[in-house]
């Protein structure tokens, strides 16, 4: 692999091209050729998501809509989420382990409901997995602070919603 080309597909906006540039200042320290390929935002993601397109790195964000490990290892890399030639495919990477990592899933969201804990492992199983394989990388995990002043109270905080502010009350 030393010395082949990576093309970095980002959105042209000042975010995605700096990342897309620190992306490949790596890959050149570690032998590739990357190049940096800028899209007019509203094209990239869908570019990426293609795989016709074949690209070898580009960047995506994604939030959860669900505090559950289903919908982004299941909803982003689940064999069910790849759906080829599609610029709508959640899956960009186009993962897909029916041998091993799908069963693994298959069988956490059967105990979710049952057997919480027994699933929770399961899940800890594909998320080792699918790190071990390099399937993609996390560049970043956002975290959110909320300052409140001492006057604020029923201060409540969701891990789906984060701080709700139509149950704060000011003194």
């Amino acid at each position: 692999m030393a010395g082949a080309r990576v093309d970095i597909v980002v959105a042209n906006d000042s975010v995605q091209k700096a990342v897309g540039k620190y992306i490949l200042v790596v890959l050149f320290k570690l032998g590739f050729d990357p190049r940096v390929k800028a899209l007019p935002e509203g094209v990239q993601y869908p570019y990426v998501q293609n795989s016709r397109n074949r690209v070898e790195a580009g960047l995506s964000q994604w939030s959860s809509d669900y505090p559950s490990p289903a919908g982004l290892l299941d909803g982003l890399l689940g064999c069910d989420a790849f759906v080829p030639e599609s610029d709508a495919s959640p899956n960009i990477s186009g993962f897909c382990d029916r041998a091993v990592v799908e069963p693994l899933i298959d069988e956490a969201e059967a105990l979710g409901v049952t057997k919480p804990q027994a699933a929770q492992r399961l899940w800890q199983q594909v998320d080792r997995k699918v790190t071990d394989l390099a399937v993609w990388l996390p560049l970043v995990n956002p975290l959110q602070v909320d300052l409140v002043s001492a006057r604020v109270g029923n201060v409540s905080w969701s891990p789906q919603s984060h701080l709700m502010p139509s149950l704060l009350w000011v003194e």
